[in-house]
């Protein structure tokens, strides 16, 4: 007598999943809730087995069902976090896990998801002690080495970033998101052949993978190897066509990179979302630009401005506020006081100034001399700066008194320990993080024996050369002509602050004196940083190193007038920019 086969139960569907059975226990789960649709504990598997497996929406669907029969669900939460963070949902994930943690306080995954979120918003700094938790909560959980060491990356600490990610590899030797890491830290530290053998494993491991693709494009444009980087953007646009992200980074190294009717015809599609539409406005901004078209090049990037500025919040009574504070306690009496307490070691130079006025052609400049090493856009002064207190906001008076002479010193040591992490043996480093014209006092202070070098631009070009580019980091001011020029009229006044009270503690490079003169204003620069003068710092362009802003392809090109009078292009319909320009 032949008797039934067993029905399936859960466990025996969790028995295959672990065993990589993927298919048949997806299955398994499909006919568990066919017989029972009610069954939470079947239904919460099938979510987590289709966030797996990239489908984000039925992920969605089933994890909302289940915590509708059982709300109290951590992993459920948990999860369905995971699917809204995926869609750019940040706020409905935000909530989930917030739900998560008040239900289990340690739950590793809502943890771990928790400083993915906040990675995906830019707080790399909140994100690394989340991290940290989970490695001593549940120290063989790859995911959190490899968050870990994204967030270090970010946060300018590659060796210590590199140990994370190799630990999260060995721990689990196909987790492609560590062997990303693992490319974007060696690019950082500017080893390219390990950079792209990193990040060509990540690949073999997850091909379908669209933003590896994209990573190593990335890595291959930074190092000016442009037709690999051409092609992996392609494949990156292949595996999704409607990321119009791929098209903007394909369209800076590729003018023709496709059709300007049908890229037209998607951007004013209704079913075309916001964020898209943006990044086709910048793509479209640019390929109207190169084809002559101002007036069409200026409609589609005020377009994308608009777009972009609507996810970021830019108060102009905060920023003069916060650049009088600066103004009003570095004054020459405190500089005089607080003096003679910092680390007197020459090897930082810092190349700072508004985005977009030079600073990346002057590093590359100087990363051509055999005794500098470019380290590129450092985020490691600021960031010391803000973890030196735990008061919020911060006030620099209250912040000077906090540190104290002895905390002068330390913060001036671990910001060289962190530089030299890039550099070990070099002479010199360059930092080139433009936002550090803020911090000028505490490099004054603090590291008294560094160079600073100041690039200074036409304000207009300056600034229309900011709004005409997109930026992954925050900078609020930067998509409103309005507030571009406004704050340019800060920085202006900080830095005439800066030379009345430390006289001759910086050299101001002129862009347009460069480009008219390269030899002797080169001669002049690496005498100021105590560099004798190198021929091949004249033929910058080639000298192989990662350059990671939007002005990677200029630098591989010989010095030109190109970009000198960009503004005057765009003729009257810059006139919000000029009106605040010209208040002076």
């Amino acid at each position: 007598m032949n008797r039934p086969a067993a029905r399936p139960t859960v466990a025996d569907a969790l028995a295959h999943l672990r065993r990589g059975e993927t298919v048949l226990g997806a299955a398994m789960l499909e006919t568990l809730l066919r017989q029972n649709p009610r069954d939470a504990q079947a239904m919460g598997l099938a979510g987590a087995v289709a966030l797996q497996r990239g489908d984000r929406r039925r992920a969605i669907e089933l994890l909302s069902r289940t915590l509708a029969l059982a709300p109290d669900d951590v992993s459920s939460h948990s999860n369905l976090a995971v699917a809204y963070l995926n869609e750019g949902r940040g706020d409905d994930a935000r909530r989930h896990l917030q739900r998560a943690l008040e239900l289990k306080p340690d739950a590793p995954e809502a943890l771990v998801n928790l400083a993915n979120l906040l990675q995906r918003e830019g707080d790399a700094a909140g994100a690394e002690p989340l991290y940290r938790r989970v490695t001593a909560l549940r120290p063989a959980m790859a995911e959190a080495h490899a968050g870990l060491a994204l967030a270090l990356e970010k946060l300018g600490r590659p060796r210590e970033a590199l140990v994370a990610a190799e630990e999260a590899v060995r721990l689990q030797p196909n987790l492609a998101e560590a062997h990303r890491t693992i490319g974007l830290v060696q690019d950082a530290l500017g080893d390219f052949a390990a950079a792209v053998s990193a990040l060509e494993r990540a690949i073999a491991l997850q091909p379908g993978n669209a933003w590896l693709h994209a990573d190593l494009g990335n890595t291959l444009a930074a190092f000016g190897k442009r037709q690999p980087a051409i092609a992996h953007y392609r494949k990156a646009l292949a595996l999704a066509p409607g990321n119009t992200a791929f098209e903007r980074l394909l369209g800076r190294l590729d003018a023709e990179s496709g059709a300007l009717a049908e890229k037209v015809a998607r951007f004013e599609a209704t079913a075309t979302s916001d964020d898209q539409r943006m990044h086709l406005g910048f793509a479209l901004g640019k390929a109207f630009e190169d084809a002559g078209d101002y007036p069409r090049a200026f409609h589609y990037l005020d377009a994308a401005n608009r777009l972009r500025r609507a996810g970021y919040s830019y108060d102009r009574a905060d920023s003069e506020a916060a650049f009088v504070e600066i103004e009003a306690t570095f004054t020459p009496e405190l500089l005089a006081a607080r003096a003679g307490h910092g680390v007197p070691d020459p090897t930082p130079i810092f190349v700072l100034g508004m985005p977009r006025s030079g600073t990346t052609l002057v590093e590359q400049i100087l990363a051509s001399h055999p005794d500098v090493t470019g380290a590129g856009e450092l985020p490691l002064l600021r960031d010391l700066v803000i973890n030196s207190t735990t008061r919020r906001p911060i006030h620099y008076p209250q912040l000077l008194a906090d540190l104290g002479d002895a905390g002068l010193a330390r913060l001036g040591r671990n910001y060289l320990d962190r530089l030299r992490a890039y550099a070990p043996e070099a002479r010199f480093i360059t930092d080139k993080m433009p936002g550090n014209f803020m911090l000028i006092g505490f490099i004054a202070l603090c590291l008294p024996e560094a160079r600073i070098i100041h690039c200074v631009r036409d304000p207009a070009d300056t600034s229309v050369s900011i709004w005409r580019n997109y930026f992954s980091s925050h900078l609020g001011y930067a998509y409103d002509l309005g507030d571009i020029g406004h704050y340019h009229r800060l920085y202006q006044k900080l830095m005439a602050h800066w030379r009345r009270v430390l006289p001759g503690r910086m050299h101001d490079i002129s862009y347009e004196q460069l480009v008219e003169d390269q030899e002797g204003e080169t001669r002049r620069l690496l005498a100021h940083c105590g560099l004798d003068f190198r021929p091949e710092c004249l033929d910058f362009h080639r000298t192989e190193r990662p350059v990671h802003t939007a002005s990677a392809v200029q630098v591989r090109s010989p010095i030109s007038r190109s970009s000198i009078g960009i503004a005057a292009r765009y003729g009257e319909l810059l006139a919000p920019l000029h009106a605040e320009l010209d208040r002076g």
